[in-house]
């Protein structure tokens, strides 16, 4: 699989072990110079040996798959108010709703698509920053019926954190050049302790694969993300899909990123793709059905004239955010425009009031309910 995907032109891989201030200078360049390359084109690329140690890892399946196995009232112990600014809590299907298949450009486009997408069939405990005093604490269920998950986050979250700063470290290479160590980029619009970076562990139920291919129902619907970047740790169910606007024929078409052991993805978001002033893409994906090649495996059939069901699915998303107030313009050195503008930004300055706008829209329809 790992080698299937390397091969693959659409698939950038990236080793961690490469592009680490210890790396030879020779390979760190060549590796930086890879993730350029992924950003300009595809908006994502894979990590191999990331520094999320696998036990970690395994440990936020388990935790995810015990707290979506609680009955509905218990898990609602934990639920996410209706103020749509309180970002916080447990989500059931319905509660959010992304679409942006035919990559509007303004937000009002946005609204009206999302007005008519099919529901998602997910459920997710949105998470932030442990240790931050300067927002709403996270909504956990006591110790007393979730022994454990709190001690588990707090390690989860250091670890994914110093993870994405390293990555920020490197961005700041390519984009700021020699100015790197300006104080002016990436890293230093971040603030650990009250970072308003956020994450999603996202359960997907299981569904008829026909409710998908008939549009009445989806996974999640394509959309690009509101942050800046986004790590992502994926289940071996498959679905994901990423546009590729780099085909033979110039037609955009949506292509999967199947799930490799070991290998995270980090995908870039709309901020990033503002302050790099469009050289890199703010990646488009969706989570629908695996491919064809694995139906057979991840579907099953149970009985004659179905055409079956998909399974669970599960994966973390860590979605990484400045501090709110933050401008987000070009970054010193990203005075060339470059080819990617998702979004039609207009009045909005800071990191703050985009993220308030894009979620909003996400989670609007449920605080109205």
């Amino acid at each position: 699989m790992c080698d299937q995907v390397a091969k693959t032109p659409k698939h950038h891989v990236v080793d961690y072990r490469t592009i680490a201030k210890d790396a030879p200078p020779e390979v760190r360049k060549e590796a930086l110079k890879a993730v350029d390359d992924a950003l300009r084109s595809h908006g994502f690329f894979y990590l191999s040996h990331h520094s999320v140690p696998p036990p970690l890892l395994a440990a936020a399946f388990d935790w995810m798959k015990k707290f979506f196995a609680l009955p509905h009232e218990v898990k609602s112990l934990a639920r996410r108010s209706k103020d749509p600014f309180d970002p916080r809590g447990y989500t059931i299907v319905g509660d959010a709703v992304l679409d942006q298949e035919h990559q509007p450009h303004t937000l009002g486009e946005l609204a009206e698509a999302r007005a008519k997408a099919p529901v998602e069939q997910r459920e997710t405990l949105e998470l932030g920053c442990p240790h931050a005093t300067n927002q709403s604490p996270n909504k956990l269920l006591p110790e007393e019926i979730f022994p454990g998950f709190a001690g588990w986050l707090d390690e989860w979250w250091d670890t994914t954190m110093r993870l994405q700063l390293s990555l920020m470290e490197c961005f700041d290479e390519i984009l700021l050049g020699e100015n790197a160590s300006s104080g002016e980029g990436l890293v230093s619009q971040q603030d650990l302790d009250q970072s308003y970076s956020n994450m999603s562990l996202i359960h997907y139920h299981n569904m008829a694969i026909s409710d998908i291919k008939n549009g009445t129902a989806s996974r999640c619907n394509a959309h690009t993300d509101s942050s800046q970047l986004t790590l992502l740790f994926q289940d071996d169910v498959g679905g994901l899909e990423v546009l590729d606007q780099s085909t033979p024929n110039g037609q955009a078409k949506f292509v999967p990123v199947p799930p490799v052991p070991g290998m995270m993805i980090v995908q870039l978001g709309d901020m990033l793709e503002k302050q790099s002033n469009g050289r890199w893409r703010s990646a488009l994906h969706r989570v629908t059905a695996p491919s064809s090649k694995r139906d057979s495996v991840h579907a099953t059939t149970p009985s004659a004239g179905t055409e079956g069901t998909l399974q669970d699915r599960y994966s973390v998303a860590v979605f990484v955010y400045p501090q709110f107030d933050t401008v987000i313009k070009p970054l010193p050195g990203c005075s060339d425009k470059g080819p990617w503008n998702s979004f039609d930004w207009g009045s909005v300055q800071t990191a703050g009031e985009w993220w308030r706008k894009r979620i909003e829209l996400e989670f609007g329809k449920y605080a109205s309910s």
